[in-house]
């Protein structure tokens, strides 16, 4: 059974998606001042924009196929 047969059939999400989620939950959390990290810091290297960016794809991929 492939991987994506695996998840669909256990109704998971794949590691990729869960570490995403995670990202964008610490994102917010360390915008929000909920988490003690400095934000000039942690917008230094982008990863703030790239996760945004991955995340609009996902959804745009998850409208797509719910559509068809």
């Amino acid at each position: 059974m492939t991987y994506a047969a695996r998840l669909q059939y256990l109704e998971l999400q794949s590691l990729e998606r869960r570490r995403l989620n995670q990202d964008l939950i610490m994102c917010y959390k360390i915008v929000r001042g909920m988490v003690d990290v400095n934000l000039s810091d942690f917008l230094h290297c982008l990863v703030l924009v790239l996760h945004v960016a991955i995340a609009i794809r996902l959804v745009f991929t998850t409208v797509v196929s719910m559509l068809v």
